[in-house]
Formats: structure tokens, C-alpha cells, sequence
């Protein structure tokens, strides 16, 4: 049995037999092979994501800021935490 993180790529993940990790890797795989080409999504959608809005986001609601603000101080936070 290979090393963790020393398997290819390309080479499929052998099949778990706990409940909780194959649905686990069949999420994985689906997040693997997700497309925009499939007519799932209506074309104002598809439209959103191939051309993102681009500009400064202005935010005038002062809880609105807060709560971003807050999120954005506890994120950067737990990051920080692992890289000791």
C-alpha cells in the first residue's frame, strides 16, 4: 500500500468500505468531473459564473460590515493557527 500522498493522481482511490467515506469519495469524484458544459444550469447562471462580476464591493450597512468583519478576523485566524 502506497505512502499517503505518494499515489497517482490519475489512479483511481481504491473503494471504501465504511459508510462515511464512500460517501466521501463519491463526492469527491463528483467534484472531480463537475462541468459547465451540461445544460443544467440556466444560461443567466452559466452566464454569472463565466463572467464575474468585477469592481469593489461597497457595503453600507454597518451590521452587514460587522458580521463580515467578524468572519473575516476568525477565518484568517484558524488558518494562522495551523502554521506554527
Amino acid at each position: 500500500m502506497p505512502f499517503v500522498g505518494t499515489q497517482d493522481e490519475d489512479e483511481p482511490l481504491p473503494e471504501a468500505h465504511i459508510e462515511s467515506l464512500h460517501i466521501t469519495q463519491e463526492y469527491i469524484c463528483l467534484i472531480q468531473n463537475a462541468t459547465l458544459d451540461e445544460d443544467k444550469l440556466d444560461s443567466e447562471t452559466l452566464d454569472c459564473l463565466w463572467n464575474p462580476v468585477e469592481g469593489t464591493l461597497v457595503i453600507i450597512d454597518p451590521d452587514e460590515r460587522l458580521s463580515l468583519e467578524l468572519f473575516t478576523a476568525t477565518n484568517s485566524r484558524q488558518w494562522n493557527s495551523h502554521i506554527l
